[in-house]
């Protein structure tokens, strides 16, 4: 830093020359001897002799090799720098491990602190359970016992109690039987006594009672077909006039909605096959039986030759 200031950055020379010495040490690949030799011829015509070049290479060489000692300095100062920092973040990682390790163990320890305390009242509230679930079923064991016997007693009482009823309905059922059968013989007695004798019908007089009857049942049937026929009749009338209604409604929401009729209702219109595609299809796949006398090639790809060349001979 106090060289430059004594010398100044181009040593004395002007700018033009100092660069001049410049490009040739560049030309040189920074080797000053070749360099002294080039600018010396170069810078001749331009009155700057071979001593003056030789001092201002010296003087150039030691503001290279000041500037490199500066830049190996400021380099170590850096990594001086980045060591110093280096070694303080390792304290720092250092300390906060130890601190982490410590907060850790007091974790652990507050933890398996707890989980003791916590076992401890688990098996308390189990071994408080099992207890209270001992004493439930020992009272329900109990309770079913009595129940039990009290069903059995209950049953008993109950068995006896049918028992008793089933005789005593037994009983009466023989008393009322043999009250009805006695009622019955004097009911027929009596019945026998009163019952005229039957009036004698011919067998003309009966066959024309049956037909009678067989009329009057075909007459009956006839009517109710009739009436069967009469509401199929008006069943049909109203599936019309429901299907004219229908329609004129359809008729007229296709007008609102702006559609010709020949336009159908079809959503399926759009993407059907019409039906020159579907002729098309037909006249492509014939239907030629089970044999076919014909290629199955029909079509083969043949190269075009050009008109310019169809008469050469190749």
């Amino acid at each position: 830093e106090r060289y430059m200031p004594d010398y100044g950055p181009t040593g004395g020379w002007a700018d033009v020359d100092h660069s001049r010495w410049r490009r040739c040490l560049a030309r040189c690949n920074m080797n000053y001897g070749n360099a002294v030799v080039l600018a010396a011829e170069e810078l001749a015509p331009f009155g700057v002799e071979r001593a003056e070049v030789v001092r201002h290479a010296r003087w150039d060489a030691e503001r290279e090799e000041l500037h490199e000692a500066r830049k190996a300095a400021v380099a170590r100062w850096r990594e001086e720098q980045r060591e110093a920092e280096r070694a303080k973040r390792e304290a720092l990682d250092d300390a906060m491990r130890a601190r982490e390790v410590g907060a850790r163990r007091e974790r652990e320890e507050r933890f398996n602190a707890r989980r003791l305390e916590e076992k401890a009242r688990l098996a308390e509230w189990r071994e408080k359970k099992r207890a209270e679930e001992e004493a439930v079923v020992a009272a329900r064991r109990e309770a079913e016992r009595a129940a039990a016997a009290a069903r059995a007693e209950a049953a008993r009482v109950k068995k006896k109690e049918r028992e008793e009823r089933e005789a005593r309905n037994a009983a009466r059922a023989q008393a009322r039987w043999e009250a009805a059968e006695a009622a019955r013989a004097a009911a027929e007695a009596a019945a026998e006594a009163l019952i005229p004798k039957a009036v004698d019908v011919s067998a003309a007089e009966a066959k024309a009672e049956r037909d009678r009857l067989a009329q009057r049942a075909l007459e009956t049937a006839k009517k109710r077909m009739e009436a069967a026929t009469a509401r199929d009749k008006a069943l049909s009338e109203r599936l019309e006039r429901q299907k004219a209604a229908a329609e004129k409604l359809a008729a007229r929401r296709r007008l609102a909605e702006g559609r010709s009729e020949e336009v159908a209702a079809d959503p399926d219109r759009v993407t059907r096959a019409t039906a020159a595609h579907a002729m098309r299809v037909a006249s492509d796949t014939p239907d030629r039986g089970l044999f076919d006398s014909r290629p199955a090639v029909q079509y083969v790809q043949h190269r075009a030759t050009p008109s310019w060349t169809s008469g050469v001979i190749r």
